[in-house]
């Protein structure tokens, strides 16, 4: 499930008829919902670029907090008017500032408001781990030699 809808894109464009003149390059006067829906999956997938180093990504769309959806939506916005060499050089700061906030996430000195991706296992990150050859009791085909 993406993690902004057409209404998050709309208040971020700055009202519908800005969101239209962003996608309809058929003049048909309405919102072109396949540009759209790629645009928030391209967004999504920027975003997940940089949480899946601390969170399980997709995040579930039930529990996405409000500063996801809005930054998805924003990014959306950012890649249509790009689309259309329509980007100002206010869009370039919040573009900065969007990357600026993502690397945080990243870095994990800002919280999105998710539940961290559980910690890998001691058992499944120590020595030795998977190698037969390691381990004091382990059975191989030579110690068998001789029993028929």
């Amino acid at each position: 499930m993406p993690y902004a809808v057409e209404a998050d894109v709309v208040r971020a464009a700055g009202g519908r008829e800005r969101l239209i003149q962003l996608t309809d390059h058929e003049k048909l006067k309405e919102v072109d919902q396949a540009l759209l829906l790629a645009k928030i999956a391209e967004a999504d997938s920027w975003m997940n670029s940089h949480f899946e180093k601390r969170y399980l990504v997709p995040i579930d769309g039930a529990e996405t907090p409000e500063v996801v959806r809005r930054i998805s939506a924003r990014l959306t916005v950012l890649f249509l008017r790009e689309d259309v060499d329509a980007l100002t050089p206010v869009d370039i700061t919040r573009w900065e500032q969007i990357n600026t906030w993502l690397a945080g996430v990243r870095d994990g000195n800002i919280s999105p408001g998710l539940e961290p991706r559980p910690a890998e296992s001691a058992h499944s990150a120590a020595a030795g781990t998977g190698d037969r050859e390691s381990l004091k009791f382990s059975l191989t085909r030579e110690k068998f030699e001789g029993f028929a």
